[in-house]
């Protein structure tokens, strides 16, 4: 006997899914999709993000040995990731061979930023910057 993957629920903020007896999903998409012999249907609430935005911030440009730049999400909205990266005084962005810094970025403790922090670690002509992305959205439970 088959069984309606959907089984008369066709609300598209939830996951329609098929799983055997092994612990297997298979997702469904179709209201007509059939779950297979021995496959029980499942539903699950979407949970995940929405209006991702990335927002951008540089320390200055000089020969200063330390940089440390923390980007805070706009209202609403955490970080979920985020980068950063050293560039040169005229914005080109570096290779790990040109020079040595130790780069860190987390968001460990600021609940609503992202921070980064770069030492140079040995004696770098020229000046740098760091440049710091996060990704933020809102989280949906």
């Amino acid at each position: 006997m088959h069984v309606l993957a959907h089984e008369g629920n066709s609300d598209v903020t939830v996951i329609h899914a098929c799983m055997n007896p092994s612990g297997e999903v298979r997702i469904v998409a179709a209201e007509s999709d059939d779950c297979r012999l021995q496959e029980t249907a499942h539903h699950w609430d979407i949970e995940g993000t929405q209006g991702e935005k990335v927002v951008v911030d540089e320390s200055a440009v000089n020969s200063l040995s330390f940089r440390y730049v923390s980007v805070p999400c706009p209202t609403g909205k955490v970080p979920i990731g985020g980068g950063a990266q050293i560039a040169s005084s005229g914005g080109g962005i570096f290779n790990s061979s040109d020079f040595v810094i130790a780069l860190t970025v987390n968001n460990i403790g600021v609940v609503n930023n992202w921070e980064a922090a770069a030492l140079e670690m040995g004696n770098m002509p020229g000046d740098w910057k760091l440049i710091v992305k996060a990704i933020c959205a809102t989280v949906v439970n």
